[in-house]
């Protein structure tokens, strides 16, 4: 009994599914990039760069009129 390639086969079901074999693996990937669980990551990413310079920037101004107030 001779061996069935399953890459063959996939490439097969998506050309059926979709018309082009390349279609359906680009649209599942932009799709998993729009999931709400990487978006959720992203700007949580984001919001925390954001107070980490702000954070930074509150200490440096403390610094230097901690630094003034001595001098």
């Amino acid at each position: 009994m001779a061996r069935q390639n399953p890459t063959a086969w996939s490439d097969q079901a998506r050309f059926i599914l979709n018309g082009q074999p390349q279609i359906g693996h680009l649209f599942f990937s932009f799709h998993a990039f729009l999931n709400p669980l990487w978006l959720s990551l992203v700007v949580g990413w984001l919001d925390f760069l954001v107070s980490a310079n702000e954070m930074a920037r509150n200490l440096e101004l403390g610094a230097s009129s901690f630094c003034h107030i001595l001098s």
